[in-house]
């Protein structure tokens, strides 16, 4: 008897959990997307820049700094300001051109 109210207990508790939720939208995926896209191109451009006096220890450090880590903070605390930090890094890209 226990065990099969823990089970139905275990499934009310799931369903509550699980319903209303709609799953993400376009706006969320592009937020998510956009700036490793930025990314990317910031460290093209860059790199591009300096690619003959950077050491290539160097160039691996400046890689992960302009890839992973504005990823990481648009998906934790900058993720009210994906827009202003994307458009930081395509006028600094554009700039570099």
């Amino acid at each position: 008897m226990s065990n099969s109210w823990n089970k139905n207990n275990y499934r009310q508790q799931q369903e509550a959990f699980i319903s209303g939720h709609d799953g993400t939208t376009s706006r969320e995926v592009i937020y998510a997307i956009m700036p490793n896209i930025c990314s990317i191109l910031l460290t093209t451009t860059i790199i591009g820049l300096f690619n003959e006096v950077i050491h290539r220890n160097i160039r691996v450090l400046i890689e992960f700094a302009l890839i992973v880590i504005p990823s990481i903070l648009c998906c934790t605390i900058l993720s009210e300001y994906v827009i202003t930090v994307c458009f930081i890094m395509m006028a600094i890209s554009v700039i570099n051109i």
